[in-house]
């Protein structure tokens, strides 16, 4: 009956989706960094949509992205803690969540395998093969240094029955490589009951420049 739901039904698709997930916002810390936000507007505007959304419908989920700040440090590019922004934004987490706190279900994370990597390779269409070892081995590191756990515990403090969901995640090129890593990890954390479900995002459809994904767009 609304104008968006003739819109729906005139264009094929009739009955609600009924979509139960919603994350609100993507990468905040991005516009918190890099664009002056506070953590209070951030936290606000969520604050505020969620309380909208779940008047609109008490049984649908809301969700907020965190920065994914689960390996130690010490595999990280070098120079990278050096780095203003990167110091301004470790507490990234905890600031967000306990200002939100009774305003989320669920968290997501991103899951980018050339996180430790030095990124010409990728650039250049190749990488070396000690990248590609660091690369295919990050679901080992996960493991190793209880990544997972981690995830886990820090939005278990501002919501006990908290889920975590992996909303983005890529190979580290829209090759065979990159496409069974991919696969290979989302199924390790479905079957190890990490995560509650994987989403898919594959850049290269909005930017045709880059090489992430499991699709190379030409």
């Amino acid at each position: 009956t609304t104008q968006l739901g003739k819109l729906r039904a005139k264009n094929g698709h009739p009955t609600p989706y009924n979509v139960r997930y919603f994350v609100l916002g993507n990468e905040m810390w991005n516009n918190v960094l890099d664009q002056g936000l506070s953590y209070e507007q951030v936290a606000s505007q969520h604050v505020a949509f969620a309380k909208a959304m779940k008047v609109a419908d008490p049984t649908i989920k809301i969700g907020f992205n965190l920065a994914d700040d689960s390996l130690p440090y010490e595999l990280f590019k070098p120079g990278f803690l050096e780095l203003e922004r990167t110091k301004a934004g470790l507490d990234f987490n905890d600031q967000i969540l306990s200002r939100i706190k009774g305003y989320f279900d669920f968290v997501t994370y991103h899951i980018y395998a050339d996180l430790a990597t030095e990124g010409d390779g990728r650039e250049s269409g190749w990488l070396t093969s000690g990248e590609w070892k660091l690369v295919m081995s990050q679901t080992y590191f996960y493991e190793k240094y209880k990544s997972y756990e981690r995830r886990l515990e820090i939005a278990k403090k501002y919501n006990p029955d908290v889920e975590v969901v992996s909303d983005e995640y890529s190979g580290p090129l829209a090759n065979l490589g990159g496409a069974l890593f991919a696969a290979d990890h989302i199924m390790h954390l479905l079957e190890k009951n990490y995560d509650g479900y994987g989403g898919y995002w594959n850049s290269g459809l909005f930017e045709p420049f880059t090489k992430f994904g499991l699709i190379q767009v030409l």
